[in-house]
Order: C-alpha cells, then sequence, then structure tokens
C-alpha cells in the first residue's frame, strides 16, 4: 500500500481552501511496518491519498463492512497493513476538510467505533496476526483514552472513569495517568479548555511536520 502525507483545512475557522505549492523535490518515502503504531504519532495518510493493489483488494472479504459508515476507512487500512507494509511519500499530496458541522465523524461522539471494537477482540481471540495483537490492543486504548478526555471535557467525570477502565491495555502510559489525575482532580472546566488547546496544538505541529 502506498500513501503520501496530507494537509487539514478546518471548515470551523471560515477560512476559504486555499491553494498551495506541490513538492517538486524529493520527499522522503517512509516504511511503515506497524502502521498503529504509527498512526498514533499522526495519520501518515488519508483515503484521499492511498493507493493498493486491485488485487490485494478483491482478496480482502469483506473490504468495507456493509452497514457501517464510521471509520470503515481506517478498518481496511489496518487491515491491509496487517499483510503488508505500507510507504509513505512524507509530502502533502491531499487535502482533507475537517470538522464539518454535520459530518458523520460529529454524530459520533464518545462512543467507540465498531471496527475498534472488532480490533479489541480479534487481538484477544487470536484472530490478528501475532506481530500486530499488543499494539492493536495498545491502539484501541488509546482512543478509549481520548473518549475518556473527551468525556471529561463535556463535564462527565463518571463517564471519563469508566473510559479509563476499559482502556487497561494503556494502563502503563503516561497518557493514561495523566488523563487519570485529570479526571480525579482537574476542575470540568479547566479540562474542557485543555482540550481544546491540545488538539489546536496538535494540529499545528503537523501542519508544521509537512512545511
Amino acid at each position: 500500500m502506498l500513501g503520501t502525507r496530507f494537509r487539514i483545512v478546518m471548515e470551523h475557522t471560515g477560512q476559504p481552501l486555499t491553494t498551495w505549492p506541490v513538492p517538486k523535490s524529493f520527499c522522503e518515502v517512509e516504511l511503515i511496518e506497524d502502521l498503529r503504531l504509527r498512526w498514533m504519532k499522526n495519520a501518515p495518510l488519508c483515503s484521499s491519498s492511498v493507493a493498493v493493489r486491485t488485487t490485494r483488494l478483491r482478496a480482502m472479504q469483506p473490504r468495507f463492512v456493509e452497514g457501517e459508515s464510521w471509520g470503515e476507512d481506517l478498518d481496511m487500512w489496518f487491515r491491509i497493513a496487517d499483510q503488508t507494509p505500507v510507504a509513505v511519500v512524507n509530502g502533502p499530496y491531499s487535502t482533507v476538510r475537517g470538522d464539518v458541522p454535520g459530518s458523520l465523524t460529529s454524530q459520533y461522539r464518545q462512543r467507540l467505533a465498531p471496527f475498534l471494537q472488532r480490533m479489541q477482540e480479534q487481538a484477544l481471540n487470536g484472530t490478528l496476526p501475532a506481530r500486530h495483537r499488543t499494539s492493536a490492543l495498545w491502539f484501541v486504548a488509546q482512543q478509549q483514552v481520548t473518549l475518556a478526555r473527551e468525556s471529561l471535557a463535556a463535564g462527565e467525570r463518571a463517564q471519563a472513569l469508566s473510559w479509563l477502565l476499559q482502556a487497561r491495555h494503556g494502563l502503563r502510559t503516561r497518557r493514561w495517568h495523566l488523563t487519570l489525575a485529570m479526571a480525579l482532580f482537574m476542575p470540568v472546566g479547566l479540562a474542557d479548555r485543555w482540550q481544546r488547546w491540545r488538539l489546536r496544538s496538535a494540529d499545528v505541529y503537523s501542519q508544521e511536520a509537512l512545511r
């Protein structure tokens, strides 16, 4: 599977979509052996910047899970990456609109995507390749920690603690313990402001990395 990096245009800013120069010089090609671990650093590709051999896609059953409209693209990319290494061109050759009002993503707050539930089950029952089981459990746990932070920002402290208990495979990480401290001691209003600042900072970092 071959992908490229991309830029994110945040819809809520109201700024018009502007063009940017396509890189003309050589961009580093990164070979990714474990896409889940790499994804937690930052998203290295998107659905608009991926190329996969037709024969490989036709051999996959299912490709997109019928009836699912949330995370089904990530589900397929991770399943492909379980079969083959992923090459990513570290240059922004695509763009994605983020934070779009009324988008499907905005409708699924405070829930774990179905493909993540399957990923956890398959890692536990041995369906996933052995070399990816630990990272799959860790990846799901990180999403659960994110849900805990979103719950805390929404003023739902009990729900935040519930998500943290479910994220037991991320128990040894600094992020899990920091979120626990936030859930126990940080005022809800401050947690909301901190979460918004963190997301803005992460977006700026991602964009700076592509310049």
